[in-house]
């Protein structure tokens, strides 16, 4: 997560502060004001650019920090998150838990193993925060129950989120 907020910080602020820059500029030679001392103007669009950011940070921060850390705890799954859930069947008898963890590592992070219970996400990028999922094994009904809940964490359409979190399990079950 800290790559993903490094990077939301470093390209928003970018961003922010060279749109900013030119807005300044454009309304500047439209007015036929003076120029601003460029001092001057660095600083107020550094102070905007910072602000905005941060704020925009923050929200974010808002969004994702009761997800993360579901993932990292012990806790089970709660359907606050709007879980798409499935069961698929496991045909082995000697379904190996930790087997199964180790082939799921090049796709995903897993936040969270033990015996009955692996909680992965997706790799975060720029663009994607991904979905997680809770994988739990029932070995007398010889099934795996998986939760799977998106990361998106602006207002979006149900079935938006619901794509993500069934590719998620998708790639999850080609894994069995």
């Amino acid at each position: 997560m800290k790559d993903l907020i490094k990077k939301i910080f470093l390209i928003g602020f970018s961003t922010v502060l060279i749109l900013y820059v030119i807005l300044r500029f454009s309304i500047n030679l439209i007015l036929h004001n003076e120029l601003i001392d460029s001092i001057e103007l660095t600083i107020e669009s550094l102070i905007f650019a910072l602000v905005f950011t941060l704020f925009q940070g923050f929200i974010l921060i808002q969004f994702l920090k009761p997800k993360i850390a579901f993932l990292n705890s012990a806790a089970p799954m709660e359907k606050k998150f709007g879980n798409v859930e499935e069961k698929v069947n496991i045909n082995n008898e000697n379904f190996d838990i930790e087997n199964f963890a180790k082939s799921l590592r090049p796709d995903f992070v897993i936040t969270y193993s033990d015996k009955n219970i692996i909680k992965v996400r997706d790799k975060f990028n720029f663009w994607s925060w991904g979905a997680a999922a809770v994988i739990s094994i029932d070995i007398e009904n010889k099934n795996l129950k998986i939760s799977a809940f998106s990361f998106n964490g602006t207002p979006g359409t149900k079935g938006t989120k619901n794509k993500k979190s069934r590719k998620l399990i998708e790639k999850i079950k080609a894994k069995i």
